[in-house]
């Protein structure tokens, strides 16, 4: 709301401009354009690659209508009913088995059914999030071999399975791991491990 009540000052501003020194229209297009580019440049950088965790609160708040960011936002201040819920509004609208197997492994997570969540991300398997999703499945469930059985693409995918392994294995260095995760990661998805950490701390005991 504030871009578009800015975006429409300038405007106005740009206007007067234009009038008092007989510019062309063209100038305020152009000035119009770029501030809409500066705009979509930073939400992106927010999303993607931002380490600024206020930041990318602030985003995902600022956007929780959309199901993506409510989910997101889900993490970290609903109950786990409120981040099901979430879930499902989520699957409602994103019908691509993409979508559907990714959130479904996690509505499954939620609730520690493993082997639903295995039979769910199994139909993406194939994929690089697909592979992550297996390996986090083991990792959970302590399966150290299984879980690192799995070669994964990205830096942050690999931390954070090393991280969840080390937490149920009451290693000393989970916090020194679960951090390594956080600062491989960016954007949204360094916001969702972030709350994912904080919540198997809370609801996931010691592996025994």
């Amino acid at each position: 709301m504030l871009y578009y009540v800015l975006l429409f000052s300038t405007a106005i501003i740009l206007g007067i401009v234009i009038a008092m020194f007989n510019l062309p229209f063209w100038t305020a297009v152009v000035v119009i354009i770029g501030i809409s580019f500066i705009h979509l440049g930073y939400n992106l950088y927010t999303i993607y690659r931002s380490k600024n965790m206020q930041a990318i609160a602030k985003y995902i708040e600022k956007n929780k209508k959309h199901p993506l960011y409510a989910y997101a936002f889900s993490t970290a201040n609903g109950s786990v009913n409120e981040q099901v819920t979430a879930i499902d509004v989520l699957l409602a609208k994103y019908k691509s088995p993409y979508m559907q197997a990714i959130y479904k492994m996690n509505r499954a997570l939620l609730t520690s059914d493993f082997e639903l969540a295995m039979r769910e991300v199994e139909n993406i398997a194939e994929k690089p999030l697909g592979q992550y999703g297996i390996a986090l499945i083991y990792a959970l469930q302590g399966d150290r071999e299984n879980a690192t059985s799995i070669n994964l693409q990205n830096m942050w995918q690999q931390a954070c399975i090393d991280a969840v392994l080390a937490y149920r294995e009451q290693s000393p260095t989970y916090h020194a791991k679960k951090q390594q995760a956080i600062e491989a990661s960016r954007g949204i998805q360094r916001y969702t491990n972030y709350y994912f950490f904080e919540s198997i701390e809370k609801t996931m005991p010691w592996k025994v």
